[in-house]
């Protein structure tokens, strides 16, 4: 019986990375609670996903350093990788239902102020095929071995290559999925915030968050790269693979809760520019930010009128 390849040191990025996600995202999760129930008082079903994502980011995160001090045992026995496969295939799924639950959040959150008909129909068209996938993709990895309690000595007796081209495929094909929802999510935006009354300032903040979306589209890809190395038995796979899905998600935690704190900075910095440009003729904040539903709403509702006008 032979054992795949494994790389039975500890990685000091592999604790880093997740650490430092994960660190972010808890305070921007944390100050959107903060927006959403003690300025806004308005605590959406977006809310409640982002927090469901985070949950389950943070077990993902805690499941790679599971997988960290598992190596760090001084003579690690077939027990131990063992153990560590089991880590893997379980972070493997809460990855999965941390994108289906940060998609969903995103999807609540964009669908409240785009327009067109058109833009509402592409975003549940999306995000439908992708969880289709992604949920198709958690029944594939957690049974593509047959019985789940046997995949860690399946795997190192070399029992399970058979169906290793299908979940290569299906890997590329949701990380394709998951690519190009986020450029959905990212694009689609821009024809509402096109048309509103932002200062400049407040668009290139506005942007910033966009391209911190479209960071977690792009670790999506590279992510699938190196799906191959990982089901082969290789943790130099699984390690990078997961670097990438932690990227791709804190990204998305990040940016989605980025988007709702515009009254905090308000309320706090920039609250006196801001306002001075709103008195001045400018649209005022809570009129150009989803996060004030009403005031974007009413936004909107001038946009649809000009569009309709012409």
């Amino acid at each position: 019986m032979s054992a795949p390849t494994a790389n039975f040191t500890v990685s000091t990025t592999a604790l880093i990375v997740p650490a430092v996600f994960l660190s972010f995202a808890i305070c921007c999760v944390g100050l959107r609670v903060y927006v959403r129930t003690g300025l806004l008082r308005s605590f959406l079903i977006e809310d409640w996903l982002c927090v469901l994502t985070l949950i389950f980011f943070s077990a993902h995160a805690g499941l790679l350093f599971g997988v960290e001090a598992s190596l760090a045992t001084p003579k690690p026995s077939l027990e131990v990788y063992e153990k560590i496969i089991n880590i893997v295939i379980s972070d493997v799924v809460i990855y999965l239902c941390a994108s289906i639950a940060l998609k969903l959040s995103l999807a609540f959150f964009f669908l409240r102020f785009v327009v067109e008909r058109w833009q509402r129909v592409l975003i549940y068209t999306f995000l439908a095929i992708f969880i289709a996938n992604s949920v198709s993709s958690i029944f594939l990895v957690l049974f593509w071995c047959s019985d789940p309690t046997k995949y860690a000595m399946k795997t190192i007796m070399g029992q399970c290559t058979g169906t290793n081209p299908a979940l290569n495929a299906a890997n590329i094909l949701q990380g394709v999925l998951n690519a190009a929802t986020d450029w959905l999510f990212a694009i689609l935006p821009i024809f509402v915030v096109l048309k509103t009354q932002m200062i400049k300032r407040e668009k290139a903040i506005v942007a910033g968050i966009f391209a911190l979306a479209v960071a977690g589209s792009v670790a999506a890809i590279l992510r699938a790269v190196y799906w191959p190395a990982l089901v082969k038995g290789t943790l130099s796979g699984f390690r990078k693979g997961m670097m990438w899905s932690t990227i791709e998600i804190g990204a998305g935690i990040i940016a989605s809760s980025a988007a709702t704190l515009r009254p905090l900075l308000k309320k706090v910095n920039l609250g006196k520019n801001w306002s001075k440009k709103s008195r001045s003729g400018v649209v005022s904040n809570e009129a150009s930010l989803p996060d004030s539903e009403k005031g974007f709403e009413k936004e909107v509702v001038k946009v649809k009128s000009a569009g309709s006008g012409r």
